[in-house]
């Protein structure tokens, strides 16, 4: 009876260890999924917003001193142009960037205003127009003799300025959108987080360096 105990006690032991490894390879795996989501958020954010940095540090959270404003206001203004239902101006991003967490705790990435996040969801078409305009106000510079006449080497006041006096110019050409051409961006879809969960999870248990991680994600994201 007693040796019937024991193999029992035994048995319990084996099957609750067996629970608790299986408990925490599930959190662990949540956990790494949840990080890859919340990189790709960041990556979007980032990109829309014109931020200076490099690819690790485009998966993270960056405040408004790393926004390079004068081609973000060139963004912006294509944005209010193309679309009606919302505006977002240079200080509504500043104040949205000055912190990452709201008063409650959780993620200013998760609960963004509206307008914020309609501009990131559609800053793909916006960008490619973007370059477009630039064009013809780097052009409209360039013959009213600025100096330095390609706005992304201007200052961001400087760019204000001049774009107010492009606005009102005769020579005025408003931001429009190519017939037929359709732009793509980072989506998070659940099949791209489940690809890069996927790719990650394998690279961190063949021991893969951050470097090689990095790497692989941002092929996959650029896909």
């Amino acid at each position: 009876m007693r040796k019937k105990i024991i193999i029992i006690l035994v048995l319990l032991a084996l099957i609750g260890s067996a629970i608790t490894v299986v408990t925490i390879r599930h959190q662990k795996e949540v956990e790494l999924a949840e990080s890859v989501r919340l990189e790709i958020a960041y990556y979007n954010q980032n990109e829309a917003f014109e931020m200076d940095c490099n690819g690790e540090e485009r998966r993270h959270y960056l405040d408004a001193q790393k926004s390079r404003l004068n081609v973000l206001a060139v963004d912006l203004h294509v944005y209010n142009h193309i679309q009606n239902k919302y505006r977002l101006t240079v200080d509504e991003v500043l104040n949205y960037l000055n912190e990452e967490y709201n008063s409650d705790g959780k993620l200013r990435v998760y609960s963004r205003p509206e307008n914020i996040e309609d501009y990131i969801n559609i800053y793909p078409e916006v960008q490619e127009m973007a370059v477009e305009f630039g064009d013809h106000f780097n052009d409209y510079m360039k013959a009213q003799g600025y100096t330095v006449y390609f706005y992304r080497q201007l200052s961001y006041e400087e760019v204000v300025s001049a774009l107010e006096k492009y606005i009102n110019d005769d020579k005025y050409d408003p931001p429009h959108e190519e017939e037929n051409e359709t732009t793509s961006g980072v989506e998070l879809t659940p099949e791209l987080l489940n690809k890069i969960y996927l790719k990650k999870k394998e690279m961190e248990e063949d021991g893969s360096s951050e470097e090689e991680i990095d790497e692989a994600i941002n092929q996959i994201i650029d896909e």
